[in-house]
């Protein structure tokens, strides 16, 4: 299975060639850009500071607030947090919409987001999983990511805290995307809907254009065969992570999604 075969032009989509524009310009876009979470304060990290423990955790005093665009035109390192639900054995990819203020078309695992200043990394997965995804699921933090990597003409450089949850779901065939429009009950304009159990699930379509289920050993083939549809971060977690991130589906002990 292949990801255009129920969005073809996925890939042209995806690496459609964009303006270049001098960093004022683009930082002038961004700012006028849909993105309503383009200005949230987030958590910068600033030099180790004592205390900062072994698997990633910073003290207090090494973090401070910043704006989320600033923090990544200006390539300063900040805390993240990213998702990864699985249904048996399938991750749920989404495809960030268009309004993202960057890598807007391109696949990714299920939600990759910022706390708030002064929020929890756990606080801030529950909440992005149901602001995006519309899910809320029993989540086990598995990992500390760092990472740098540019993305257009800003930088992602973050400390990413992962988690992982399971949702169960019908037992379709695993070559099946659960995935179609439906009116939503109470608003009659056709919206992507997940599927689930019941009752139905819909993602956020000002955050997702749409989702899909795939195997690890699927994902891998569509990231060689098409690079350019996917994010640079998901990339580097499936060639630098993959192990990690197979065991925390395998140490799975039975986390149900309470709204599937």
């Amino acid at each position: 299975m292949t990801l255009a075969t129920y969005k073809p032009n996925a890939v042209a989509a995806a690496s459609a060639v964009k303006p270049i524009l001098s960093s004022s310009e683009y930082y002038d876009a961004l700012t006028h850009a849909p993105d309503n979470n383009l200005h949230d304060i987030i958590t910068a990290i600033g030099e180790p500071a004592i205390g900062e423990s072994a698997i990633g955790e910073q003290a207090e005093d090494s973090l401070y607030p910043i704006d989320k665009l600033e923090a990544h035109v200006k390539d300063v390192p900040h805390v993240a947090v990213s998702i990864f639900i699985f249904h048996k054995n399938r991750l749920l990819l989404q495809r960030r919409a268009q309004t993202k203020y960057h890598s807007g078309g391109l696949w990714a695992n299920t939600v990759c987001s910022h706390p708030r200043w002064q929020e929890t990394v756990a606080d801030c997965a529950t909440r992005r999983l149901q602001e995006e995804i519309g899910l809320q699921c029993g989540l086990k933090r598995f990992g500390v990511i760092d990472y740098r990597a540019q993305v257009g003409e800003l930088f992602e450089n973050e400390q990413v805290h992962c988690y992982v949850g399971r949702c169960p779901g019908t037992d379709q065939d695993s070559t099946m995307p659960y995935f179609q429009k439906k009116s939503v009950p109470g608003d009659p304009v056709a919206k992507p809907v997940l599927l689930c159990n019941n009752p139905q699930v819909a993602f956020n379509p000002d955050e997702v254009m749409e989702v899909s289920w795939l195997t690890l050993e699927e994902i891998d083939a569509q990231i060689q065969a098409t690079p350019e549809a996917f994010t640079e971060w998901f990339k580097i977690y499936m060639s630098s992570h993959r192990q990690m991130i197979y065991s925390a589906l395998q140490d799975l002990s039975g986390d149900t999604c309470h709204e599937c």
